[in-house]
């Protein structure tokens, strides 16, 4: 018998339809961003579209060989890892009606039983046996235990079963020479962490070199993480390098596991070369010898489109498509949401929310503030960066997708260490309960085993009153603005805050903190059972609201403030430069070189900023900032100035300058520290931070430490 070349398309975990493209520079397959087409686009909002996906997909498939026994199908297979559609911006605004009727995550489970019946779920499958290019196929659809802890709407009555005690049971029954099924191989389609999928393929024998003599599986197609990965037993990977460490595939010697990115913007297609065993006493009748043309489709806006499936995408999107673009804020630092970011460290756009949450249920004098706010990575969606620049609300959404009701609970001290434990007890699997914190500053060891990685836990407060400093200046961020011809340099200077803390101590009795979070983590789910049962202060899952509107109640009332003021409200003072070319040069805004300026701005970054906006939000007419409840956003005439300061309290330009020297030392008259970042903004962006600088929220996501890994190298 001769060999067997097998054609395979493979993705897993796609959300969104249509998505603004962001060159994937974290991961080891992304182009360079010297590519010729990134540079002639560098300065424009580019989007990629799930049409160009499928004409990437349907072009591939094209080229396998006509089935000579079935009518409209391939000598092929095109295999899906789980995940689909929600969340995203698409599925909560059409409520699941661009979802493909009768549509499963998993059509396939096979180590989940329903206790009632002791068989599959119902409407699922245990397996599934197909036949191409002459094989027998048997295909699988496995999940791990953690994937269960992710599902609020999981039943009672479901009981996960080993991956691989699943793996081999099937591998007897479908592999049995007097059975009726009689596979030649089996396919493992999984959905779990990359250290679990490279366990259970040295487990079941899929790796290369596997002699055939036991049950198994052949190879592992995997999904639930977000990053492409293909395992050692292969080679020659068109347009993906291996790195030398990939966090979580440190046993990966020989494995066949593949995961295919996230989103619509990654696509596999390759070849297994299928030997025969010589004999019946080998339990697998093939072998993978090799993979064979292996290649990662990454999609960009140069992808040619499937027209008609971009039809029906802009026929069941349109209707929000204008409200989507409307601007909620202006980012002078990026917004990474890459699950290799949000799930892995501390993040600057996790500390942003988490800060805004922290008085989600205190704006009102009569509501109670909180001490702390623990949500985790997986709530910040999108898995792309944004900005520096505007952000819109479809932005906002496509980042925070989810609906359950943000809730404050009260725990104590013991219950938050577990929490935060556990939270951080899967690193370095880049898993959705990795914590996103505010108003605590915890210090932990990576290098130790799980469960035992805090080393400390202290709670953020004010020496005088427990709150942060509400005077202009002193909690403010000072920005140098530096034109250049080519765009705009900028500099930030953030001097760390004055605040004292106080020492959580892992006790059951004693003092009771006041803990914003996500209901679904309230309810236990995805490893925070330590929050489950705890008591619901001012907000619960009745009154709560969802993220993304308490986000955006922010933004709008920090913008409606801003709108609010006029010239000598605004902290601003320029400084005069040189000019560093002859006086009739022009910069790329058509203005003269004379005309260059290093413009220093200051922006309130003051807790008491952050009510300000919540309380201006949920008490004044919002109409003429609400950028989808009206046009007098647009309409309104803009102060052709510097970005403003978003809190209430005001000073003059003269009197800004008296100050600066007394802002630079703490309560305790000693000097401050700051903590500075510079990065550039080019091109389209610039002539946008002028114009958008008092039409829009400011806003500057940064690091502060607030999460420090001492065990990470």
């Amino acid at each position: 018998m001769s060999s067997i070349q097998l054609p395979i398309a493979h993705f897993n975990d796609v959300y969104r339809c249509h998505q603004k493209y962001s060159s994937p520079t974290p991961r080891p397959s992304a182009p360079s961003s010297t590519d010729k087409a990134d540079k002639k686009f560098e300065n424009q909002d580019r989007f990629i579209s799930a049409a160009q996906f499928a004409h990437t997909l349907l072009t591939a498939r094209a080229g396998w060989q006509d089935s000579k026994t079935k009518k409209d199908t391939k000598e092929g297979l095109v295999l899906f890892s789980g995940d689909v559609f929600s969340p995203s911006v698409e599925s909560t605004i059409t409520r699941g009606s661009h979802m493909v009727p009768g549509n499963h995550d998993f059509g396939i489970l096979s180590n989940i039983i329903d206790t009632t019946t002791n068989k599959t779920p119902e409407s699922l499958k245990p397996f599934l046996i197909l036949e191409r290019c002459g094989l027998k196929i048997g295909i699988l659809g496995l999940v791990e235990k953690d994937w269960i802890a992710t599902i609020p709407s999981f039943p009672d009555t479901f009981e996960h079963v080993s991956m691989k005690d699943t793996a081999l049971k099937y591998s007897q029954i479908l592999r049995d020479p007097d059975g009726p099924y009689k596979a030649d191989i089996i396919i493992g389609l999984t959905h779990s962490r990359v250290g679990n999928d490279i366990a259970l393929a040295n487990e079941v024998g899929a790796v290369l070199g596997q002699d055939g003599k036991q049950e198994g599986l052949d190879i592992l197609l995997g999904g639930h993480d977000h990053f492409y990965y293909i395992g050692r037993g292969i080679e020659g990977w068109e347009n993906w390098d291996r790195p030398e460490k990939f966090p979580g595939a440190e046993e990966d010697s020989s494995c066949l596991v593949i995961k295919s990115g996230t989103d619509f913007r990654d696509l596999s297609t390759f070849t297994l070369n299928l030997v025969p065993t010589p004999d019946e006493t080998h339990k697998r009748r093939y072998i993978i010898q090799s993979v064979d043309l292996g290649k990662h489709h990454e999609i960009t806006p140069e992808t040619e489109t499937d027209e008609g499936i971009q039809h029906l995408i802009d026929s069941l999107l349109s209707r929000v498509a204008e409200d989507l673009e409307r601007p909620a804020c202006y980012t002078m630092t990026e917004w990474n949401c890459r699950s290799t970011s949000v799930r892995t460290d501390e993040s600057p756009i996790g500390n942003l929310f988490a800060d805004i949450l922290m008085h989600a249920g205190g704006a009102k004098k009569k509501e109670i503030q909180a001490d702390c706010v623990i949500l985790c990575g997986g709530a910040l969606r999108g898995d792309s960066t944004y900005g520096p620049g505007q952000i819109n609300l479809g932005d906002i959404l496509e980042i925070l997708p989810f609906e359950d009701p943000i809730v404050m609970i009260e725990m104590s001290g013991a219950a938050l260490w577990d929490t935060l434990e556990s939270s951080l007890s899967k690193y370095p699997a880049q898993e959705g309960r990795f914590p996103v914190i505010a108003g605590l500053r915890i210090v932990w060891d990576s290098s130790l085993p799980p469960l035992s990685r805090v080393k400390s836990i202290h709670l953020v407060t004010h020496p005088k009153n427990k709150s942060r400093p509400t005077s202009p200046g002193k909690d403010s961020l000072k920005i140098l603005v530096k034109p250049r011809e080519d765009g705009v340099g900028i500099e930030i200077n953030a001097p760390k805050p004055d605040e004292c803390e106080v020492e959580v101590k892992r006790e059951k009795g004693g003092q009771m903190y006041k803990v914003v979070t996500r209901d679904y983590m309230a309810q236990g789910y995805d490893g925070f059972e330590a929050m489950k049962d705890s008591a619901y202060t001012s907000m619960d899952d009745e009154n709560g609201q969802v993220m993304s509107t308490l986000i955006r109640q922010y933004l709008l009332g920090a913008t409606f403030l801003m709108r609010r003021k006029r010239l000598n409200d605004y902290i601003v003072h320029s400084e005069s430069e040189e000019p560093t070319k002859s006086s009739n040069t022009k910069d790329s805004s058509g203005e003269g070189s004379q005309a260059k300026s290093t413009q220093s701005r200051e922006i309130s970054t003051s807790w008491k900023a952050i009510r300000d906006a919540f309380l201006a939000a949920r008490n004044e007419h919002m109409s003429s900032v609400d950028a989808v409840g009206g046009e007098a956003l647009r309409k309104t005439k803009r102060i052709p100035h510097p970005p403003p300061h978003t809190s209430s309290s005001t000073i003059d330009s003269a009197s800004a300058k008296n100050k600066v020297d007394q802002n630079r030392v703490d309560v305790n008259g000693q000097p401050r520290q700051t903590q500075d970042m510079k990065f550039f903004v080019q091109g389209r962006n610039r002539q946008v931070l002028k114009e958008l600088g008092d039409d829009v929220a400011i806003v500057v996501p940064r690091l502060d430490g607030r999460l420090k890994d001492i065990g990470r190298k």
